[in-house]
């Protein structure tokens, strides 16, 4: 807080000689200039929700997928010509004309600093349940190559079943708040995978399959708007797709795919079979 807001305010003990209502009015402007000088004060604090920004020489796979210029959902390049994401993303953006694919920085509004790519076609899991969150995974393929650099390259996909670990990372683009504008850098936090049966029964009225990884996040941290796609990463490698639900606003664990469950639909689909142990 500055108190220089309210310096030429502060009413001194003197108060010699002021009839009661004079004190009353200016105790009334102190107050309103102490709220005032309150509400700057909280709206300058920044806006991230305990994450921190994330270097795209440490994550150079990440990808945002643009409608008209605006960030909608995370992906990740997994080879030069496959983005992986949810299919809630595509179902929501179906018209393949209207993407675009920004890699090779972190920042949205960058510029010339990243690339864009066209994608040519839209994949998702035939049996996608939107209302279950159940095979929530999706694909797009490029018009081109992407040429690998220090900033543009692929995750390896996980071949693991992960139990319960704490160094595990969630990065992406989405809002610093609810119902806020993505953010324009991207950010990651650390999170915690957690058992499936305690995962199950958090989400009792939504059952939860092996095909999904249950993580929880810090008080105030986890996956927001504009996250869905994004990547659980665990040892340098993909594990999980953001799905289902924000800790922050539920209490609950977030739901995400689990890749390693999907892996026969994606080399169906992709051809890749270079997988990481």
């Amino acid at each position: 807080m500055n108190f220089q807001c309210f310096a030429n305010y502060t009413i001194s003990t003197l108060v010699i000689n002021i009839s009661l209502g004079i004190t009353i009015v200016i105790m009334k402007v102190l107050a309103t200039v102490l709220l005032a000088c309150f509400v700057v004060a909280i709206d300058a604090q920044p806006r991230i929700i305990n994450g921190s920004e994330a270097s795209i020489s440490v994550f150079p796979f990440m990808a945002s997928l643009r409608s008209f210029g605006e960030h909608f959902c995370d992906g990740t390049i997994i080879s030069n010509r496959w983005i992986l994401t949810a299919a809630r993303c595509l179902i929501q953006h179906p018209v393949v004309e209207w993407i675009e694919v920004y890699v090779g920085s972190t920042r949205l509004s960058a510029g010339n600093e990243g690339e864009i790519y066209k994608p040519t076609r839209i994949v998702y899991h035939a049996k996608y349940d939107e209302e279950k969150g159940i095979n929530d995974i999706g694909l797009l393929y490029l018009n081109k190559d992407i040429v690998f650099t220090g900033k543009k390259t692929f995750i390896p996909l996980s071949s693991r079943t992960y139990e319960p670990v704490i160094s595990a990372y969630i990065i992406g683009w989405g809002s610093t708040e609810p119902k806020g504008n993505s953010s324009d850098d991207l950010q990651r936090i650390v999170v915690q995978i957690v058992h499936q049966k305690t995962c199950k029964l958090a989400w009792k009225d939504n059952p939860i399959t092996d095909s999904q990884i249950c993580i929880m996040s810090r008080p105030g941290t986890g996956t927001c708007y504009g996250d869905l796609g994004s990547p659980l990463i665990v040892e340098g490698k993909q594990v999980g797709i953001a799905s289902y639900a924000h800790s922050y606003a539920t209490g609950k664990p977030e739901i995400f795919t689990r890749v390693v469950a999907h892996r026969d639909w994606i080399v169906n689909k992709t051809g890749i079979k270079n997988w990481a142990p």
